[in-house]
C-alpha cells in the first residue's frame, strides 16, 4: 500500500487509551493497532505515513505499508496536545512536525533527521496549546514578495 487509502479510518481506539486503530472502511476490519504509552491526542496523516501525538509527550511515525513504527520523536516537556505538519520551510522541500504542548510551548522536530530530539520548543501561551493550523500567503513588503508558511496555535485561555 503506497498511501493512507481513502477508504482507510484511523482513529485513537478510546479516550484513555494509547493505541491508534487503522480500520479498512469497506469491511470494519481492523487492519493496523499501534501503541503508545499514554493517550493518543491527535493524527496527521500524510502519503504512507501517520504521525500520532500523545501525553506519553513524544510523536510517533507509523508505517502504513510497514504496518510498524518507523520514528519516536521526543524531547517536549509535557504532554503533546495537537499535532500539524509542515510540508515546505522557507521555499524548500522538507517536513516539519510541529506539535503544541499543555505547558503552553510549540515544539518543532525536522521529519528524517537522524536526531529525533526537538530542534526548537517555545512557550508561545500561558495555557495549554490545543490547536494548530499551517497557512499558506504570499506577504509583499517594499521591495519583494515572498511565499511565506505561517503557523497560527490557540491556547485553552483563548488567546491565538
Amino acid at each position: 500500500m503506497d498511501y493512507v487509502s481513502a477508504l482507510q479510518l484511523i482513529i485513537p481506539s478510546r479516550v484513555d487509551s494509547g493505541s491508534v486503530r487503522v480500520f479498512e472502511l469497506d469491511t470494519g476490519v481492523c487492519l493496523h493497532i499501534w501503541e503508545h504509552d499514554d493517550a493518543v491526542t491527535a493524527i496527521v496523516a500524510w502519503e504512507n505515513m501517520v504521525f500520532s501525538s500523545s501525553n506519553d509527550r513524544t510523536i510517533r511515525e507509523w508505517s502504513n505499508d510497514k504496518e510498524a513504527m518507523v520514528s519516536v520523536y521526543q524531547g517536549a516537556m509535557a504532554a503533546i496536545n495537537c499535532l500539524c505538519l509542515v510540508h515546505e520551510i522557507g521555499g524548500k522541500a522538507g517536513r516539519l512536525l510541529v506539535g503544541g504542548c499543555a505547558d503552553g510551548a510549540v515544539v518543532c522536530w525536522q521529519h528524517g533527521a537522524s536526531d529525533k530530539d526537538y530542534i526548537v520548543s517555545h512557550r508561545f501561551h500561558q495555557a495549554s496549546v490545543n490547536h494548530m493550523r499551517t497557512t499558506h500567503f504570499t506577504a509583499v513588503g517594499d521591495a519583494d514578495s515572498a511565499d511565506v508558511v505561517a503557523l497560527v496555535s490557540a491556547d485553552a485561555a483563548g488567546q491565538v
